[in-house]
């Protein structure tokens, strides 16, 4: 009896051979997995959740404590920005302002709000966003939203706004822009007067807008300029462009300009060391923008254009140009030689915006052409045919001339000429009529041109 006993209670395991299988586990080992991996999830779950709620409740104290700070600044002046409040609670958080004006024609639209139709200015709208760091993706950013109303009324039955908008070559809004805004010298009569210190406009927010209220009406300039020492200048290669805009009573009027860092463009002369005219002229031509610039110096700073600008020397202006063409300086006017030469085309050169924002080594297309002079002459006046040439040179129907300085007591001097075909001439004085002055001849074969007063730079090449 004992015996059976004994047996009943020793192990299974010491009673047969049997036990768990492979099977058996795997299967326990997966309910293990599956029970342990669930835990991790809520508890990380859990975790973020008690992140995420204390970090919007931060974030809900921080968009609270910008709308109490919008409310209490000067409404007028108030502007688009970005706040960082990091380490709180081992959390960084961001505040983003967005400041709008809102009109009473119910426009929305940054500083573009004085064009036809859109009403006065009437309110500005602020929205305020806080998100922080850690967030969870599906988690909102905390908002809070009010209107401003500006001290003081800014529309008045006697009064209006003049609004600034500064956009660069990519159309983003420039910051930083002071918008001098003056009576119009050149319009009378002009009811316009000079600002008061209420109306001067603030430099211009990061959506590039400047506001001046309260303005009487007339007709004001408004001109562009920088605090800072870089060189910003305007589609026409100003650096301190201007425009004209007419106010009314009670109402608003807009001024758009471009306005972008420039592009350094340093010019080298196919002439040499010839002596260049005082009075030289390049022009820079990019899609439809034509820049010519009087004896401009090495390095020429020009708006920046992505297709970059063709260099010529002398003033070209291509047919239909107000004023009158002038074709000479660019190569591919000049029509096919009788022995196929042709003119080739002036290459576009850009900066390469990987390095830096300076195009170097543009070549100005200017040949050095010797002259003899009478002795005692220090000037020497190249002057332009307006007319088309037998020799191929397409003229130059604006004429002009250029004055070279030459060294006192010289015989033989280069001096550097744009293609097209030129008359020469000296005096010992600049002001002197040149008229009847001793004429100089180009030296004999040069350019085909033979001996004579006539000289033709001919841009033409072998095909």
């Amino acid at each position: 009896m004992f015996q059976p006993l004994a047996q009943r209670l020793r192990p299974a395991s010491f009673r047969d051979d049997s036990g768990l299988g492979i099977i058996e586990v795997v299967i326990a080992l997966l309910v293990f997995a599956v029970i342990t991996t669930g835990s991790i999830l809520a508890i990380g779950l859990s975790s973020t959740m008690a992140s995420d709620n204390r970090g919007r409740e931060v974030a809900a104290n921080l968009a609270a404590q910008e709308i109490d700070l919008a409310r209490a600044a000067n409404a007028t002046l108030l502007e688009s920005g970005t706040t960082s409040y990091p380490g709180i609670n081992g959390t960084d958080f961001t505040v983003a302002r967005e400041v709008n004006w809102v009109t009473s024609g119910g426009v929305d639209s940054q500083c573009l709000t004085g064009a036809t139709g859109a009403g006065s200015l009437f309110y500005k709208r602020v929205n305020v966003t806080v998100t922080w760091s850690g967030m969870r993706s599906t988690t909102p950013p905390v908002r809070a939203d009010t209107v401003l109303s500006p001290d003081g009324k800014i529309y008045d039955a006697t009064t209006g706004t003049i609004l600034v908008s500064v956009t660069d070559q990519t159309g983003a809004g420039v910051r930083g822009i002071t918008a001098t805004v003056t009576p119009a010298a050149d319009v009378s009569p002009n009811t316009a007067k000079v600002l008061e210190a209420v109306s001067v406009p603030a430099p211009t927010d990061r959506n590039g807008c400047a506001f001046a209220i309260k303005v009487a009406p007339g007709t004001y300039t408004i001109t562009l300029s920088r605090a800072d020492g870089e060189v910003w200048v305007s589609p026409d290669q100003s650096r301190a462009p201007a425009q004209n805009v007419t106010l009314g009573s009670g109402s608003s009027t807009n001024a758009k300009f471009d306005y972008a860092r420039a592009d350094q463009y340093q010019l080298t002369w196919a002439s040499g060391p010839a002596i260049r005219a005082s009075n030289q002229a390049v022009t820079f031509v990019s899609g439809s923008t034509r820049s010519v610039v009087t004896a401009p110096t090495d390095t020429q700073y020009l708006y920046p254009q992505s297709s970059g600008y063709q260099v010529f020397g002398g003033t070209y202006a291509k047919a239909g140009t107000a004023g009158g063409a002038c074709k000479s300086p660019n190569p591919v006017e000049w029509p096919t030689a009788s022995d196929q030469r042709t003119g080739k085309a002036r290459p576009a050169v850009a900066p390469d915006y990987t390095v830096d924002n300076i195009a170097r080594d543009v070549s100005v297309n200017l040949t050095a052409v010797p002259v003899k002079v009478k002795n005692g002459d220090l000037f020497v006046r190249a002057t332009a045919a307006t007319a088309a040439q037998a020799n191929g040179d397409p003229g130059c129907a604006v004429g002009g001339s250029l004055l070279f300085r030459i060294p006192a007591k010289s015989d033989t001097v280069s001096v550097a000429l744009p293609p097209g075909t030129w008359t020469l001439a000296s005096s010992p004085n600049e002001n002197a009529n040149f008229t009847g002055a001793t004429l100089v001849g180009a030296i004999v074969g040069l350019f085909g041109g033979g001996g004579g007063t006539v000289v033709t730079v001919d841009p033409r090449t072998a095909p």
